[in-house]
């Protein structure tokens, strides 16, 4: 799966997906390519495969969490399950 991630201001990011749930997902960005994101802050997630269309969320960014000495990583919950199915 590849995940995009959309926050106002600022180019589309391609992350690393490390956990998908349908409640959520959990994203890593290397520390040169953050967005500087805090709790709370709204951003949209685009998830999808070569082999399925894109499908395209808003979520809260729940939790922020260092991942070792060059990423970051982001726990998202999405607010509309529904754009899911």
């Amino acid at each position: 799966l590849e995940a995009t991630l959309r926050v106002p201001k600022w180019e589309p990011l391609r992350v690393e997906l490390v956990d998908l749930s349908v409640r959520g997902a959990c994203i890593r960005i290397a520390f040169a390519q953050d967005r500087n994101l805090k709790a709370n802050d709204l951003v949209e997630l685009s998830i999808g495969s070569m082999m399925r269309n894109e499908v395209r969320t808003v979520a809260r960014v729940a939790n922020i969490t260092r991942d070792g000495e060059s990423h970051i990583r982001y726990g998202l919950e999405f607010l509309n399950i529904n754009n899911l199915y």
